[in-house]
């Protein structure tokens, strides 16, 4: 079977925990944001905004550092960035649940982007926190991102 979106056999995850499938619901947020499927409305990015805790930060694969307001600003600007490109695609590959205690839960994934220009990828390591008032009921915390070679 073909998963049409992504132009590659569809296979759910070996692991199907919650915290694997917020971190693949989130990252279809970000697919649908940045080609403008999404109308640029804060109703709409409501999902991504309830998904990161206050304290969230970000390690980028450049080794940058950027907490909560960077990034909710950046991915708010970025509306639309793949508007016309029929190739933008995020795919999330080989998710595992790495650690989970208490309200704490720690997972890595792949994240391929594809686009006109190519495709880059990273390997990303994320840790999760419950909250009732988040998407699925947990909160991004903490990501920390590394390239990795298509």
């Amino acid at each position: 079977m073909v998963d049409a979106k992504h132009d590659q056999p569809s296979q759910a995850p070996a692991d199907s925990s919650k915290a694997v499938q917020e971190t693949i619901e989130l990252h279809d947020f970000l697919e649908a944001w940045f080609v403008g499927r999404l109308p640029q409305t804060q109703a709409a990015f409501a999902r991504f905004d309830q998904a990161l805790a206050a304290n969230f930060v970000i390690v980028g694969p450049d080794g940058t550092l950027a907490d909560r307001e960077q990034v909710v600003q950046a991915v708010y600007a970025d509306w639309g960035r793949w508007h016309d490109d029929e190739a933008a695609r995020i795919v999330i590959k080989n998710p595992v649940t790495r650690h989970q205690h208490g309200d704490h839960t720690t997972v890595t994934y792949e994240e391929w982007q594809t686009t006109k220009d190519g495709t880059v990828a990273r390997l990303s390591t994320v840790d999760l926190h419950t909250n009732p008032n988040a998407p699925l009921g947990l909160q991004w915390t903490h990501l920390h991102e590394t390239w990795i070679k298509p």
